[in-house]
């Protein structure tokens, strides 16, 4: 009680030890004691029992921190082995690292997920959309239209020549001439008037005559 009273006083050591070897009942029953028993329940610091042999109980073991089934086996737990600690310590430093790097993992996975949403759901990711379909109509349009200007192109080409072989300058060509007075073409002799002037159209231009006195004559 006095060594317990001491140490608990001064807090110069970081753990205690109670200990007793083998003896008999009578001998251990000081330990038993209900005054020891409150002191080391209430003592800060950590308490090790280690009282008798493995075989033998007593109050002092139930309520210290931790009980050994002898002395020196407690002092064995006070002051463990150095490489076994370097080992846990080894172990534990692995399994922090592990574990760091699965929690950092799962962040910034569900980081990607929710900035992969964000983007999904940016007015600038819908611009971006319709743009691109805005893009792509145009290019249908532009290859409409130069298809229909194609077309029409050719329709054109075969319309001027179709109107090129019903031109009358087609038949002017072939050795004919269109007669005209005034505004009126000539189709029969009998259209002549006499006294007005007659234009007679060539391919290369035209030609006016004055009709004095108009012979009929049948072919």
């Amino acid at each position: 009680m006095k060594g317990l009273k001491f140490f608990e006083e001064k807090k110069r050591v970081d753990t205690l030890i109670i200990g007793r070897g083998g003896g008999s009942q009578e001998d251990l029953f000081c330990f038993n004691s209900e005054e020891l028993a409150r002191a080391i329940f209430a003592a800060k610091t950590p308490i090790i029992a280690g009282i008798g042999h493995e075989i033998d109980f007593t109050i002092a073991d139930f309520v210290a921190d931790l009980r050994a089934p002898t002395p020196s086996a407690a002092a064995e737990l006070a002051v463990p082995d150095k490489q076994e600690l370097l080992e846990k310590l080894q172990d534990a430093q692995t399994l922090l690292k592990f574990q760091t790097q699965a929690k950092f993992s799962h962040f910034k996975q569900k980081i990607e997920l929710q900035h992969q949403t964000l983007l999904a759901l940016s007015p600038f990711s819908r611009l971006k959309e319709l743009k691109s379909k805005v893009e792509k109509s145009g290019l249908r349009m532009n290859y409409l239209l130069a298809s229909a200007f194609h077309k029409i192109s050719e329709n054109f080409k075969i319309s001027q020549g179709k109107l090129a072989e019903l031109s009358p300058l087609k038949t002017l060509s072939r050795g004919y001439t269109i007669a005209r007075q005034g505004e009126k073409t000539l189709r029969s002799v009998k259209s002549i008037h006499e006294n007005k002037i007659l234009e007679l159209i060539f391919p290369d231009g035209y030609a006016q005559i004055e009709i004095k006195k108009i012979e009929k004559k049948k072919l």
